[in-house]
């Protein structure tokens, strides 16, 4: 089981990198946007005048003058799309992928169990999940500890 994390792991280590620099990016824009949206002449009167019916539809939109607001609006509604994208293109691969190469075949017939191979390249998917997750998380929280 640790062999297959390890190896699960730097399978996943390019696209780990490539998407958490997307995700930063992601987060860096929206923040060096926030200002310019604030600062546009008639948002608070243009949020007021919706019915508070589209205001719930989509979801925080009445809060979106204050920085978490904004951060919810913007950021939080999409992240979620973002990383089910990440999560079901990764999860596909790791089996169909090795079982098109031929390499699922070459893989099972070594004397590891099946359970074993499970959880190791869930257990590293999870891994990989969750730091792609906390490097997006503190490229939002560290500029913003930074200008309090």
């Amino acid at each position: 089981m640790v062999a297959e994390f390890i190896h699960t792991i730097r399978k996943l280590r390019g696209q780990a990198i490539a998407w958490s620099i997307g995700l930063i990016l992601y987060g860096l824009l929206l923040g060096s946007m926030y200002d310019s949206v604030m600062n546009m002449q008639g948002i608070s009167e243009l949020l007021e005048s919706y019915p508070q019916e589209i205001l719930a539809f989509f979801g925080g939109m009445a809060e979106m003058t204050t920085p978490w607001g904004y951060l919810d609006v913007e950021y939080f509604t999409l992240i979620n799309m973002i990383i089910g994208i990440f999560a079901i293109g990764t999860c596909v691969r790791l089996i169909v992928g090795d079982e098109e190469r031929g390499l699922l075949d070459l893989t099972l017939a070594h004397p590891i169990s099946r359970s074993g191979f499970f959880w190791g390249r869930l257990a590293a998917f999870t891994f990989v999940i969750s730091a792609i997750l906390i490097i997006s998380w503190s490229c939002l929280v560290i500029p913003s500890e930074a200008f309090d």
